[in-house]
């Protein structure tokens, strides 16, 4: 028989009116309270009364250490709680642990400016302090020796009368030089120091261009009582203008090319370069004057016909301080740009956008015009210089010989069509310098070589300190300063489509000679890249030339001009009587120009017998 197993339900207590235990916990009579009453769990805390909670912080370090001392007598006497007492202490190390990793946000002010402040200004008192015990005991002031003086007049009331005429003698001579020494005083407070002066002209300046009130400029062309203005603008107003609609290719090539010489890829400041001044041939006719672009107007491909030269100046105009003029035919639908005979469109400036430009004074070589032909004599130098001969040389499309030229020239000629849009078709001329390298395919890279020019080496920002190690400041400096240039440059890689753009950092040899000059440094830019460093936006340039177009082509068949105001940003466009041949002019408005090679030769002869003789 199996023994049965016993089960005991346990004593269920059940509050019938309410709920918790019945009756008295007698396990926690002898129990201390070890909580302050004022501690509440799970209270949100304030951080926006700053003192509330500095007192509340106090509160509750005093409320931890009575804990901690009722901990701790529990401890020590023999409780028989001991285990509660044990859990307590342990619950309430934890809770400092946690209390030490918190750490309060300091939402008051930095007061370390405001030492460093009050510690410079003790300094400057202690120097001053320091300044007035240390100083020369001749220049102090005596005040014993004023009381003796005085205290020996009243002993002596009958002084001699020679005496007394000496000293009133000396008196009226210290009185009239002091008050000679406060009239110069005044004189050099009114009269303007140098600093005033550059600040007062640089004021006067806008910030692209240097238009200053005391500079007055010659026109490019003298503006005839007979020529009709049509309209006049602001050339600032092109910046707004934006066109992206362009689609591009190249008709037909002439010339031929060399690759350049990768040599020049490792010049820089410790290894300069002399120049060598081997002159480059040089193509730059007239657009109506190229037999080429006469062939594609009579077979009707493009309505308006134009050179990179040309192009390029009128995509810059915005940019442009220098005076400039340009002839635009018009006959049924077609536009021709053309240039006059002595104009100054293929020279290329030097310092245009500076806030200090070069001074007006024709007989100094650092003059606009010395300096124009200096830039343009040592771009068809360096562009020369690049080019390696003894390589092989890739013939183009056709044969130079078709523009009148022989096979000296060493440049290539793209005839390209450009669209505007469905109304604009541009046939435009562009020179290629040289070859880049050759792709996989066995196709060249072109490229453009131009060349910057330091005329003034003792200036701060000189070039063989910081070529080498600050090149994109250098660049970005002579960016501002020759925004107009640099900005036809671009439009010239925009026009020809060429890969890039090689340029050279060309300064003189001596400050004061202005026709020996070192390659310091070289640097390839591709098309995109010269741009984006360059800040050049691709679209504005577009949108000048289409808006240009745009108004020559609302007027009727005739001869209009374009000119640049010299002392204003304001370009007027004039009609012209059809009789009057602006392309090549008389002797009435011929503007005389000498040839760049020459003027450059000459003026830096005369500087060297100048500097010989000093």
């Amino acid at each position: 028989m199996s023994k049965e197993l016993s089960f005991n339900l346990p004593s269920i207590f059940d509050h019938p009116n309410g709920w918790g235990p019945l009756g008295e916990a007698k396990q926690l009579n002898n129990s201390t309270i070890l909580f302050n009453k004022n501690e509440k769990a799970g209270r949100a805390s304030d951080w926006t009364n700053r003192e509330q909670n500095q007192r509340q912080g106090r509160q509750n370090n005093y409320n931890n250490n009575n804990s901690n001392n009722n901990i701790q007598n529990l401890l020590q006497t023999n409780n028989p709680n001991l285990s509660l007492a044990i859990s307590l202490f342990l619950h309430q190390q934890e809770k400092e642990v946690e209390d030490d990793d918190f750490v309060l946000v300091d939402s008051k002010a930095n007061k370390s400016k405001s030492n460093n402040q009050n510690r410079k200004n003790n300094n400057n008192n202690n120097n001053y302090m320091n300044n007035y015990k240390n100083r020369n005991p001749r220049t102090q002031f005596d005040n014993s020796k004023m009381y003796q003086n005085r205290n020996q007049q009243n002993q002596n009331p009958n002084p001699n009368p020679n005496q007394n005429q000496n000293q009133n003698q000396n008196q009226n001579q210290y009185q009239n030089q002091n008050q000679n020494q406060n009239q110069q005083r005044r004189t050099n407070a009114q009269r303007p120091t140098v600093a005033t002066k550059k600040f007062s002209a640089s004021q006067r300046r806008a910030w692209n261009g240097a238009y200053d009130s005391k500079r007055v400029r010659e026109s490019s062309i003298e503006i005839r009582p007979d020529w009709t203005l049509i309209r006049e603008f602001e050339s600032n107003a092109l910046n707004k203008l934006v066109f992206k609609d362009v689609k591009d290719q190249t008709m037909r090539t002439y010339g031929l090319l060399y690759k350049y010489d990768d040599a020049y890829d490792r010049v820089t400041t410790r290894d300069e370069l002399t120049l060598e001044r081997n002159l480059k041939p040089v193509y730059n006719v007239t657009t109506s004057d190229d037999p080429i672009i006469r062939e594609l107007s009579m077979k009707g491909i493009g309505n308006v016909y134009a050179t990179d030269s040309i192009l390029s100046l009128l995509m810059a105009a915005s940019k442009t301080v220098y005076p400039w003029d340009i002839i635009v035919q018009k006959i049924g639908t077609k536009l021709f740009f053309d240039k006059r005979d002595g104009s100054a469109i293929d020279t290329l400036t030097v310092n245009e956008n500076a806030n200090e430009p070069p001074t007006e004074d024709k007989e100094n070589i650092n003059s606009p015009h010395a300096l124009c032909n200096e830039a343009t004599s040592v771009n068809n130098f360096f562009a020369n210089q690049l080019l390696n001969k003894s390589g092989p040389r890739t013939i183009l499309q056709n044969n130079i010989t078709s523009l009148g030229l022989n096979d000296s020239h060493t440049s290539g000629f793209f005839y390209r069509l450009i669209s505007l849009g469905n109304s604009v078709k541009l046939v435009v001329r562009c020179e290629i310098d040289a070859i880049r390298q050759f792709d996989e395919a066995g196709l060249p890279q072109y490229m453009l070589i131009k060349a910057l020019n330091e005329y003034d080496p003792r200036s701060n920002n000189e070039w063989k300190q910081s070529l080498d190690s600050q090149r994109a400041s250098v660049l970005a400096s002579e960016s501002k300063n020759n925004t107009a240039k640099i900005t036809r440059w671009a439009a010239q890689l925009l026009l020809s489509g060429v890969t890039g753009i090689y340029l050279g950092f060309v300064s003189r040899i001596r400050a004061r000679e202005n026709n020996n000059h070192l390659v310091l440094a070289t640097q390839f830019y591709r098309q995109q890249e010269f741009l984006t460093q360059l800040l050049i936006n691709q679209n504005c340039l577009w949108g000048t030339l289409k808006a240009i177009i745009d108004l020559c082509m609302q007027q009727e068949d005739g001869k209009y001009i374009l000119v640049k105001d010299p002392n204003k940003p304001m370009i007027g466009f004039y009609r012209v009587p059809s009789e009057i041949d602006l392309v090549k002019p008389t002797d009435d408005n011929e503007v005389s120009q000498v040839n760049g090679e020459e003027a450059a030769e000459e003026e830096g002869e005369e500087a060297a017998v100048e500097e010989e003789a000093e």
